[in-house]
């Protein structure tokens, strides 16, 4: 139990967290502040599973684990520095080689299908490529679910 969670707030709550949170997004795609609150969510999920796992993950340190993460889910690595930046402002380490972080304003509104040009939150890396916020949060998201199933045998 962590004494600073007022209870039994734990990986598994972090984790229906993060889910209700991506729902109330959903509700509109283009918000910014929800976006880098789910992006902490997604990213500090990492320190709730080690240190509450530690024994069954078999790693020393939280880096190692976070590594391994990174190989498994390399969209962690953008979670990792919105989630870092919106708090420190700066990054002394980003994982992620992100250029830049822009609201994308379409001629549609995000209820419409990705065929149209859409609004939609952006993130350009130094490569120049292009990745829409909500399909990489999707994806962590996932990968979150597919690692509890798996590795700590919880099922949502």
């Amino acid at each position: 139990m962590n004494k600073y969670n007022f209870g039994e707030y734990n990986s598994k709550e972090k984790l229906l967290t993060l889910l209700n949170n991506f729902n109330d997004f959903k509700l509109d795609e283009t918000d910014s502040s929800k976006a880098l609150n789910l992006s902490s969510d997604a990213w500090h999920l990492t320190d709730f599973v080690f240190e509450e796992y530690k024994p069954e993950l078999g790693f020393q340190t939280l880096g190692d684990f976070r590594n391994d993460l990174f190989a498994q889910c390399d969209n962690l690595k953008i979670m990792h520095d919105l989630a870092n930046a919106s708090k420190h402002y700066n990054l002394s380490r980003p994982k992620a080689q992100i250029k830049l972080t822009r609201k994308h304003s379409g001629d549609f509104s995000s209820g419409f299908s990705k065929d149209f040009d859409i609004s939609h939150l952006e993130i350009i890396l130094e490569n120049d490529e292009k990745l829409d916020f909500l399909l990489i949060i999707k994806n962590v998201i996932e990968f979150w679910k597919k690692f509890f199933n798996k590795n700590l045998n919880i099922i949502l």
